[in-house]
């Protein structure tokens, strides 16, 4: 960066400058059963069976190009103008991916364990085949193995932005000044890999594996802030207050719900009432309320089509001498969905 004094008319600071970044995390996770695993209706795993392991790449790179400058009119009044163009790149790819979920528990009656479905296999050699696990009420029950994840799990996006700020400064003295700000926030697109579900379906010719990743937007941010600043009783206190509002376009938000298999094989959305309706067209229990297979876990970023935070905050700093200082501060915050139209079912 490189940064100086001009005048042009009036007195003008400038600065120019240009930063990147490249953040990546490889992230291994493994989940191992041992001999006081607790069975249960969903989802059993067997010692050494790897219910849910996988190798997850992300990768954050970008470069962005900046400048700020100030226009000093008078000794009272100045102009900040500056902007901000900023490229990303995120890249995430999962491997070694394998899942129970889907696969779900096999029911033993009369000690016979039924046949693992098509696609699901116990990845553990040292693991015996029919090894049964008697739960809580007596019930009985086979692992249903793991299916190995291998569609869909590689994505990359790319954004671009221009980020303007503009504020208007006055000062009537050298310890006080009132300012106005508008100013562009953004938050890159990025994506989000869903590997959980994406092979077994398509194993059981059930319907055509779904490409379940998360392309979501970049989200961008219209500040309003109104604000005064000053030191009272010869720099003794400095008083600070504002008021702004923002507008957030593209809002991204986290969406986690389970999703659950019907009849057809389907994935529905296991939050939903008509999801658990015993036989119903859309439901993952059959007629006698058991479930066709097991749970998903689905975790995914969107966006909102508009939110809106606003408030007002204001703080105090007071030195009493020169071993005692004090600081408060507080506010309050407005905030809500505007246009939530796109809301995935179940959320909230």
């Amino acid at each position: 960066s490189s940064d100086d004094r001009y005048k042009v008319g009036v007195p003008v600071d400038w600065m120019v400058g240009l930063y990147g970044y490249d953040n990546g995390k490889h992230l291994r996770n493994d989940i191992l059963g041992g001999p006081g695993l607790v069975p249960n209706l969903n989802f059993l795993a067997l010692p050494g069976d790897e219910p849910n392991a996988n190798s997850v790449v992300n990768r954050w790179h970008g470069l962005a190009g900046f400048f700020d400058t100030t226009w000093h009119f008078t000794s009272v009044f100045s102009l900040n103008v500056g902007g901000r163009y900023s490229m990303d790149q995120n890249t995430q790819t999962w491997s070694n991916t394998t899942s129970s979920f889907l696969c779900g528990s096999r029911p033993v009656t009369n000690g016979v364990v039924p046949p693992l479905q098509t696609g699901c296999q116990l990845t553990d050699p040292g693991t015996i085949p029919g090894a049964i696990y008697t739960d809580a009420s007596g019930g009985q029950w086979a692992s249903g193995g793991t299916a190995v994840q291998n569609l869909w799990n590689h994505g990359s996006v790319r954004h671009d932005n221009f980020s303007p700020r503009v504020s208007f400064n006055i000062k009537p003295n050298q310890d006080q000044m009132i300012y106005l700000t508008y100013s562009k926030g953004y938050n890159p697109g990025g994506v989000l890999i869903n590997t959980a579900y994406a092979t077994l379906p398509q194993e059981l010719g059930q319907v055509p594996a779904p490409d379940n990743r998360t392309f979501y937007k970049s989200e961008t941010t219209d500040s309003f802030e109104l604000g005064w600043h000053g030191y009272l009783d010869d720099h003794r206190y400095l008083l600070s207050a504002a008021a702004f509002r923002e507008n957030q376009h593209q809002k991204q938000f986290i969406n986690a719900y389970n999703l659950c298999p019907t009849a057809s094989g389907a994935l529905v959305n296991q939050s939903l009432p008509s999801s658990n309706v015993p036989g119903g067209p859309n439901s993952c229990q059959n007629a006698s309320g058991a479930p066709y297979g097991g749970f998903i876990p689905e975790i995914s970023v969107q966006n909102a089509n508009l939110a809106r935070a606003q408030g007002v905050e204001a703080s105090l700093a007071a030195r009493f001498n020169a071993h005692f200082d004090m600081q408060l501060s507080g506010g309050f915050l407005d905030a809500k969905f505007i246009d939530f139209s796109n809301a995935p079912a179940g959320f909230g």
